[in-house]
């Protein structure tokens, strides 16, 4: 789950002709032009960790001769310090710019170039050289250096437990994102022996049931951080379940699978209760035509996202093996609604149609749909999402 932002940011554009070096000062300048205006900063995803400290001012500055002259009175000159620091601001917001637009090699370079940058100015123990640390480990990750991901996670974990302590959000952060990165390598990773992916899938479950217990007690049940560390609960606790009944190890029971089962589904519907609760704080609610609530906002997206992959799986395993009382239809259509109107918000509110979670989810809507025997309508979300990727590529080609 990559974003719970329920605003767009501002959209800079940079070709590839320039050098990586000459690239960060052009969009440095623009972005520190951004942040002295009263244009409010663009959100943050989730996982991606922006966080400045401000320098107190320097006595110097009270020098007369260091002030600058403006149509409107004197203004104190920035101090060496203060520079610094809005340079690494602006940098942590190219950051999550990239990563936005999927440019994850382009924005691992710059990460390793803002960590030598928090390290020299704020030294290693500082909540935004641990920033710096979580960000690279981001990247990492979207490239598939797991190893290399979890190493800077730990980086940023270790920082947080020595500044801010194990009972804070900053730290319930990093133990999220380690389980999140658990579960995403055994779903992706290749190399794994069957051992290696249940050590990783409760490593996960321990992680991300920490990261919510914090976050509970640090933010309270409907903070949309803890709703996402719910539904990443969820989301580990289903991993593990499909993980036991597809190798049927011996170790579990047929009721201790089924308990993990109904344990993961019980956090995936509570989260996203708790993001639909938490969307109509914000704007008035809204009914679709068959009179359910209506989904609005990003965090609801990524709940609806998490809970409708649950019950396809499970769907599909009653559809192969049909034993018991669950309609696997019912749970096939309740998906079905959930992808619908998760891909509708993301389509609205992340780039339309070439975001990597927009795709994700017609990928997976696609591919319910023809499970259902839809192939038309499968069909129909295949082609268009060839054409956002043609698309994506032409203007990829377009910039070199």
């Amino acid at each position: 789950i990559i974003s719970n932002s329920e605003q767009k940011g501002t959209l800079l554009e940079v070709h590839r002709d320039p050098p990586l070096e000459q690239r960060k000062i052009c969009i440095i300048s623009i972005l520190l032009a951004v942040n002295n205006s009263n244009t409010p900063p663009p959100s943050v995803p989730n996982d991606i960790m922006v966080q400045v400290t401000q320098a107190s001012p320097s006595s110097d500055n009270k020098n007369p001769e260091q002030q600058q002259q403006g149509c409107c009175g004197g203004k104190q000159q920035k101090s060496p310090e203060q520079i610094e620091q809005e340079e690494i601001a602006a940098i942590q917001l190219y950051v999550r710019e990239m990563h936005r637009d999927g440019k994850y090699e382009e924005a691992l370079e710059v990460c390793e170039t803002l960590i030598q940058k928090c390290e020299q100015a704020f030294g290693v123990n500082h909540p935004v050289t641990a920033s710096s640390y979580n960000n690279a480990a981001v990247m990492h990750k979207m490239l598939g250096n797991y190893n290399e991901a979890r190493t800077r996670y730990q980086n940023a974990l270790g920082v947080y437990e020595k500044v801010v302590g194990q009972d804070h959000s900053s730290y319930a952060s990093a133990l999220n994102n380690l389980g999140n990165l658990a579960k995403s390598q055994v779903q992706l990773d290749d190399t794994l022996t069957a051992l290696e992916r249940l050590q990783l899938l409760q490593s996960s479950v321990d992680y991300i049931q920490q990261a919510l217990n914090i976050r509970i007690l640090e933010l309270g049940e409907d903070h949309p951080h803890t709703v996402t560390s719910r539904s990443n609960l969820g989301g580990a606790l289903a991993a593990q379940f499909l993980h036991s009944t597809a190798n049927k190890t011996k170790s579990s029971s047929p009721q201790i699978t089924q308990q993990q089962r109904d344990m993961a589904e019980e956090h995936l519907r509570t989260a996203l209760k708790l993001a639909l609760k938490n969307q109509d704080k914000i704007s008035k609610p809204k009914e679709n035509d068959g009179g359910l609530v209506a989904i609005r906002s990003l965090s609801a997206a990524a709940a609806a996202q998490n809970l409708a992959v649950f019950l396809k799986v499970i769907a599909d395993q009653h559809t192969t093996n049909p034993n018991g009382e669950t309609n696997s239809m019912d749970m096939y259509l309740e998906a079905k609604w959930l992808y619908e109107q998760a891909l509708a918000v993301r389509k609205e509110k992340l780039l339309g149609h070439f975001h990597h979670d927009t795709i994700a989810t017609m990928s997976s809507l696609a591919e319910l749909r023809a499970a259902i025997g839809d192939e038309e309508g499968a069909s129909q979300l295949r082609q268009e999402i060839l054409n956002s990727l043609e698309q994506v590529v032409s203007s990829e080609e377009k910039e070199t």
